[in-house]
Order: structure tokens, then sequence, then C-alpha cells
């Protein structure tokens, strides 16, 4: 359940309920990083724990309120697969995380292969922290807001069109690729070095703009 829909379904108590008792946690954290804290929080320790995710669990707010806090509180991430399909009916991809509290010095396993350290990011290495802002530049952009996975083809998604249908709606109609274009997140480029996409867009831009993009892509051709 993403962040802004706690509250529309479990209530704002509750919403509110959460954010005070598992700090930094904010509006934006996806309810899963709020199960991976109470997990935690009542584990013994030299315990350890185990559970599945959706892969937002090392993205953004839910990775600063779920395993960087983890982290920061006495935790080791030992094991970790970062992108595993779902065997069930449901076409999605997850995450499987394994978490020890206290001293660890077992081996520790990100998708199977031995690395020094797993970090929040569930990348090898020890960067856990966001990026510093630039101070020089204070603009940033959120970037494209969807409002709706029935926008996206994907085939990880089940509340996507796959993207095979994207494909023969281009077999009949190739004018509209601009219309429906690679939908880029920074899961993308920072895991694919070839930046493949794994998700198509349907883009309802300006009538100028969109007439700017089909010559661009007929000049580019």
């Amino acid at each position: 359940m993403g962040g802004t829909q706690i509250s529309e379904a479990a209530g704002m108590k509750y919403f509110q309920w959460l954010v005070e008792n598992f700090a930094p946690c904010e509006h934006h954290c996806d309810l899963v990083a709020y199960c991976f804290r109470r997990a935690f929080s009542v584990m013994r320790t030299n315990g350890c724990l185990g559970l599945i995710a959706t892969k937002t669990i090392r993205q953004g707010d839910t990775r600063e309120g779920g395993l960087l806090a983890i982290l920061k509180s006495g935790g080791t991430i030992y094991a970790a697969t970062r992108r595993y399909k779902w065997p069930g009916q449901a076409a999605v991809i997850v995450s499987v995380v394994h978490i020890a509290k206290g001293i660890y010095d077992s081996p520790v396993l990100l998708d199977g292969k031995p690395v020094e350290r797993i970090s929040a990011y569930l990348f090898a290495g020890n960067d856990d922290e966001s990026p510093k802002r630039l101070a020089a530049n204070p603009y940033f952009s959120l970037g494209s807001k969807i409002y709706g996975q029935g926008f996206l083809f994907a085939n990880d998604d089940l509340e996507c069109t796959p993207i095979s249908e994207r494909d023969r709606i281009l077999a009949a109609h190739p004018d509209w690729a601009t219309r429906i274009p690679a939908y880029l997140v920074g899961e993308e480029i920072n895991s694919d070095p070839h930046i493949r996409p794994q998700r198509y867009v349907i883009g309802f831009f300006p009538r100028g703009q969109f007439s700017r993009n089909q010559k661009w892509a007929s000049e580019s051709a």
C-alpha cells in the first residue's frame, strides 16, 4: 500500500500513529516499511527475520523510513534478492530481505553472490544515505505523475496493461509510437547500464510538443 493511500484506507488517526511511532517514516513511506520496522523492534538481540517486500522497500522515503532506520538501529542485511518474480498468479516483482539484529559475522549474500555489505539501497557497499541537495542549485523536479496504472504498459504489475498490447497497437498504428514512449525511472537508470525500459506510458502531450516530437523522431530515423 502506497504511502499516500494509507490514510485513505485506514483513516488519518492510524496514519498519524504510524508516523509518530516509527520516525523518520513520513507521508510517502509505503506501509511495507512500517511492517519491517515493527518486526525488527520485537526481534530479540542476535535474532533474524526474513520478509517479502514490494520492490519499493529500497527506494525513496520507504527506504529511509525502513531499511535505513533499521541499519542505524543495529540491524544487518545479511541476504537479499532484489528482483524476484512472484511464483503465483500475481504478475509482480518483489524483493526478499533477511535482517539480523546485533553482531553478524557470517557470509553476506546479495542475489546469491557474496559481498562485504548490503546497503539500504540493497546494493553492495556502504552508501545508505540519500544524496545531498546541491546548495548552488535549489531547483529540482519530482518527475512525471502518472495518476493511475491504467496509463502504463508493464508485465510486472497486474494493474497495468501488458506490453504485448502496446506491441499490438503499434503494429496497427506505427505513427502512435510517440504517444506511448518508454517510461524510465531511477530503477532503470541505476540498475541497468543499458537503461532498457521495463514500462511504457500513454503520454497526452500538448499538441505543439507532440508535433515537435514527431519531427524529431522522423529526423532521427
